[in-house]
């Protein structure tokens, strides 16, 4: 045995009991930074049906970044059928304008316009022989 830890004062626990544990940020918890420069963040929380998240997500998350950079929210979660917004008041309503016009043109198939029905539409399809 050694002298330190006969004495109780084996260097690994005085690392530890002098020094609390590092809490971890929750996801969708403020960071410091953001906390200490803009304090006017409000979160919103929208319902949306669970059969259309992949619609707000995209692929690989690229719609959800869309969102994101065109309304300028700071965070957009999305857990179960909701779907969490972070960032000033304009910022959030801009970014639920956004959400409902993705599902209201999903939800409406007969809309020409949409960018989403003109791909789904396979009827007037040639076949590809290569």
């Amino acid at each position: 045995m050694s002298r330190d830890s006969e004495q109780g004062t084996d260097p690994k626990s005085q690392r530890t009991q002098g020094n609390p544990p590092r809490r971890r940020r929750n996801q969708g918890e403020l960071s410091w930074y953001d906390r200490a420069v803009n304090t006017d963040y409000q979160e919103e929380v929208m319902q949306i049906p669970k059969d259309k998240i992949g619609l707000i997500i995209g692929t690989r998350g690229r719609r959800k970044e869309e969102i994101m950079k065109e309304s300028g929210v700071k965070e957009l979660i999305i857990r179960e059928d909701q779907v969490h917004l972070r960032g000033t008041e304009e910022q959030c309503s801009n970014a639920k304008k956004i959400i409902d016009r993705i599902l209201k043109v999903q939800l409406d198939p007969a809309n020409s316009n949409s960018v989403t029905s003109k791909f789904l539409d396979i009827s007037n399809t040639k076949p590809y022989y290569p």
